[in-house]
């Protein structure tokens, strides 16, 4: 019930959907075109599927890199110290000789995978948009399926026990605070994450150190939940849904007003070190422990292409991020969208069950006590009933398209 014009939602901050079934955000749909036709036809039509809702839009995209792209990101440094080859990578076991060398050669001063939980569903050819259940993103019949039927979810639960017992990740839960302190203070020498092009350099940002990275997910997959991670909303009490819109325009198709936002003044906040490749940098004496101005979210205001590169080491990232945003194979289920109505309570009584198991899913525990323990509490949670609800949805979703 607040006054405000614009905001963040995503799948996983500001939820989307939930705020959609609220009644909260504006109905963007024809607002789009209107008054925003540059933003809105300059993106691949197939993105405008995943923020469908009941086939009318709540939110525009912010665009960035558009597949989860999961892959190592790594300490340059360590990289080079003990030679890791990234172009030798291909699955997450084969970071395993590296992880070897960090524990003998960093005299336990560094831990190699900062990442404890491997379950980055689209890496193991899963996706799992419907909130529950996931299937094959090539399945065309969708059938979907509990994550313990999924051999890919027992293997990744296994890899990140092993992982564990090898002492290649923490030995037990860290706080996200505590965590990222640990991070900016180089205890961990690389993180499974989204290994974007110029990702490196934006992690060297906050952190002073340089990042390398490869993606090892093959094919990149397009996802409801990867294009919807990053967006912009409109409350639809505004005084001025046209008003948000022509902000939305700018935004992501004014190169100079979005590095405004996301950058600050040029003089004050940042500096030309190379403009004809839009390469820029702080202002001599400012560093970024100090700087007044320093967001470093571009993905979280608009579209991150027209973003102004902040290390020499980005230069092209872009392009290479359009070129992987074009040859990602979409999933099977890209635009379906779960109403939760008939199914709440269930699915409010299984995330409180499966927030009881973080200890098994980041590798602390037995597995062959704690897995029949999990499928046990979700079952009582009323796993088989939301499965069967959320098949329904799919199927009479799949007969529409």
């Amino acid at each position: 019930g607040e006054k405000y014009d614009l905001c963040f939602t995503s799948n996983w901050a500001n939820p989307y959907y939930v705020k959609v079934k609220n009644g909260v955000l504006a109905d963007l749909t024809d607002a789009l075109p209107q008054w925003a036709p540059k933003y809105y036809g300059g993106l691949n039509p197939g993105i405008w599927l995943a923020p469908k809702v009941g086939g009318r839009i709540y939110a525009g995209v912010n665009q960035q890199i558009v597949p989860s792209a999961f892959g190592p990101i790594v300490r340059e440094d360590l990289a080079q110290k003990y030679g890791l080859d990234l172009s030798t990578i291909k699955k997450i076991e084969d970071m395993e000789p590296f992880n070897d060398q960090i524990l003998e050669g960093e005299g336990g001063q560094v831990i190699p995978s900062e990442t404890t939980y491997f379950w980055w569903s689209t890496y193991w050819k899963v996706d799992g948009a419907p909130s529950y259940g996931a299937t094959y993103y090539d399945d065309e019949e969708i059938k979907l399926r509990h994550l313990w039927d999924i051999p890919e979810w027992r293997q990744c639960m296994e890899l990140s026990r092993r992982w564990n017992q090898a002492g290649y990740t923490d030995k037990e839960l860290v706080p996200d605070a505590a965590k990222q302190a640990a991070v900016n203070a180089g205890k961990y020498g690389y993180v499974f994450h989204c290994a974007k092009p110029g990702g490196g350099a934006e992690r060297k940002a906050y952190t002073g150190r340089m990042y390398i990275s490869t993606i090892i997910e093959d094919p990149c997959l397009l996802t409801t939940g990867g294009i919807i991670a990053t967006m912009t909303g409109v409350n639809k009490q505004t005084s001025s849904l046209e008003a948000c819109m022509r902000y939305m325009e700018l935004v992501n198709t004014d190169k100079p007003f979005y590095n405004l936002l996301c950058k600050g003044i040029e003089g004050k906040h940042w500096v030309w070190a190379d403009k004809e490749k839009e390469v820029i940098a702080f202002p001599e004496g400012v560093v970024a422990e100090t700087h007044p101005y320093n967001p470093n979210t571009d993905w979280e205001f608009g579209d991150q292409f027209n973003a102004y590169y902040v290390d020499p080491e980005q230069v092209g990232a872009w392009e290479e991020t359009r070129k992987i945003n074009d040859a990602s194979v979409p999933s099977v289920l890209l635009g379906f969208a779960l109403d939760t109505d008939p199914i709440k309570n269930e699915i409010a009584e299984l995330s409180a069950a499966s927030a009881e198991f973080s200890d098994m899913v980041n590798g602390l525990v037995d597995l062959e006590k704690a897995i029949p323990a999990y499928i046990d509490a979700l079952i009582n949670a009323g796993a088989e009933k939301v499965l069967a609800e959320v098949q329904r949805q799919v199927d009479e979703w799949k007969a529409t398209k």
